[in-house]
């Protein structure tokens, strides 16, 4: 499969099944080793699951993209900044891709910046996602760079500067403690 860039709206990936309201694109259990070209640009849902995906690509979903699941895939590589584009994604579901903690030639954690500019995240979804049970692995999900909007960066703002509190909302299920915490 090639790899492309979103489609207009009237297209729907071969294999595919799509929906208007709200724009979905359902591409679950197709054996896709790429995202399918011909996802159309303005999806809010984009359900990729249970497929032999391998890699992420900057430019991959539109700008509008709520809803992304990505589980049970093989992913090995994110490409810097898959995901910055996405500012309204609110669920990002990448459970269950046991290659994710080879990143970047051997990393043991997903990058910082990962989700950089996801302000919209509120449901993070990373079970099954390496091999927990070693606690030798060395595999870390501690340090994920998240930002707030840029509206609180401005001392002037009326609104209230942001807390660590402030992204209570955001889930890590399923992913041990001790990867946690170290």
């Amino acid at each position: 499969m090639v790899l492309g860039k979103p489609g207009p709206a009237s297209a729907c990936p071969q294999n595919c099944v799509c929906y208007p309201t709200p724009m979905t694109v359902s591409c679950q259990a197709q054996n896709f080793t790429a995202v399918p070209v011909g996802v159309p640009y303005e999806s809010q849902r984009v359900f990729l699951q249970n497929n032999r995906i391998t890699e992420l690509r900057v430019g991959s979903f539109g700008f509008g993209t709520q809803v992304l699941w990505l589980f049970s895939n093989n992913i090995t590589w994110i490409e810097a900044g898959a995901f910055s584009e996405l500012r309204d994604l609110e669920e990002l579901d990448l459970g269950d891709n046991p290659s994710l903690h080879r990143l970047e030639g051997g990393l043991t954690a997903l990058p910082h910046d990962i989700f950089h500019k996801l302000y919209s995240l509120q449901f993070l979804y990373l079970q099954y996602w390496a091999n927990y049970g070693n606690e030798d692995s060395g595999i870390s999900v501690r340090c994920f760079e998240l930002e707030c909007p840029p509206e609180f960066d401005t001392p002037s703002s009326s609104s209230p500067a942001p807390s660590v509190l402030s992204i209570l909302s955001l889930s890590l299920l399923t992913v041990p403690i001790h990867l946690l915490f170290g």
